[in-house]
């Protein structure tokens, strides 16, 4: 959501990409992981977007958010307007990197409609999620999704990981003109994560629809899955929501089911298996991108969810 909301601002011309962000001692002072940014020292828009994308640097996304938002709080607050914008009625953020806060809450879901947005809405920046690597001051930077390169068509999106949270990934397949995105949170390390990741694309990348679209804002600018209603309760102007939810098992030996039957999004309430989500098409509809008045941009790829979702938090070290 930080991205979403800094592709925003270069997008009507308020920000370029070689426009100068200025560091401020609190974001010096962010955890890793870090570019090692000083007080009073400067990067330019397109460092900072490189270096969330591959390092998910705590204080590149940190000065995002003060240089658009004022300060990280207000920044915040515009993300979860965005965030309730786009759909995601169970997302709300208080930092802009998304270090661990019990207050900080997401789901599986949403994050799938918000890395298909981003898609939608920003073609021209969504390049910079495939970034295997990235040189800052002599020093390289290399990818923390393992899958760019690995996976057939993998394009992005964002590595997840605190300790709370564990190990957790957006994904954006484009295969055979067919693309989904998929998300996996609470693996109990990276290689775990990225083996349910691998058998979730497997599994549903042909439910995907070859036409594009993007995610539909129903009136009440909530979730109908949220509610307990099945998707196919609701008039639908284009296409049906195709959503599969489900419990990835974290022993090893198991693999992921797979179901092929429309269904409400259900989450397991035990939190020490990590659920997944695959949102393989959903009606398209302008209405879903409008921007939030004065909205700036921020969010480095990692959030806590809320019980009973397990969380998805911060950038893996």
């Amino acid at each position: 959501m930080t991205l979403y909301l800094l592709f925003e601002r270069l997008e009507v011309g308020k920000l370029h990409l070689n426009s100068l962000l200025k560091v401020s001692e609190h974001a010096s002072e962010q955890a890793p992981s870090k570019l090692g940014l000083r007080p009073g020292q400067t990067i330019t828009v397109e460092e900072a977007i490189k270096s969330i994308v591959t390092k998910s640097a705590n204080d590149a996304a940190v000065v995002v958010a003060e240089n658009l938002g004022g300060d990280e709080e207000n920044f915040a607050k515009l993300m979860t307007q965005q965030a309730r914008a786009l759909g995601m009625a169970r997302t709300t953020y208080v930092n802009a990197s998304g270090l661990p806060n019990d207050k900080q809450v997401t789901t599986a879901r949403d994050q799938a409609l918000l890395g298909r947005a981003i898609q939608e809405r920003f073609p021209q920046y969504y390049k910079y999620f495939s970034t295997e690597g990235f040189v800052y001051h002599g020093e390289t930077m290399r990818n923390h999704n393992h899958l760019l390169g690995a996976v057939e068509g993998m394009d992005g999106i964002k590595t997840g990981y605190t300790r709370a949270s564990g190990f957790n990934l957006v994904a954006s397949v484009h295969r055979d003109g067919r693309r989904i995105v998929a998300v996996v949170l609470g693996g109990k390390s990276s290689f775990e994560r990225d083996v349910h990741m691998r058998r979730l694309i497997s599994a549903h990348i042909q439910d995907a629809a070859l036409r594009h679209t993007s995610p539909v804002i129903y009136p009440d600018r909530s979730l109908v899955a949220a509610q307990g209603k099945l998707m196919t309760d609701v008039v639908d102007p284009v296409l049906p929501v195709v959503v599969k939810t489900f419990t990835v098992q974290t022993a090893p030996q198991q693999a992921i089911p797979s179901g092929s039957s429309l269904a409400t999004p259900t989450i397991s309430s035990d939190a020490s298996e990590p659920s997944a989500q695959v949102v393989a098409r959903w009606p398209s509809t302008a209405e879903a991108f409008t921007p939030i008045a004065g909205s700036p941009s921020v969010g480095s790829g990692s959030y806590r969810s809320a019980s009973p979702v397990l969380p998805s938090d911060s950038p893996i070290p």
